[in-house]
């Protein structure tokens, strides 16, 4: 074993939201690290 920890915790991402989409809408956020797959929306249920 390497004696490695992995830990996790809560985190306020709805309280991020409202900024993070208006950046987002706005170009102003590159998001592929995340957000990699575009559908419309009869493709929801795929994406």
């Amino acid at each position: 074993m390497n004696n490695i920890t992995l830990r996790g915790g809560n985190a306020p991402a709805r309280a991020y939201i409202p900024e993070l989409l208006a950046d987002t809408v706005a170009d102003k956020l590159d998001t592929s690290a995340v957000l990699d797959l575009t559908v419309d929306l009869n493709g929801i249920p795929r994406g």
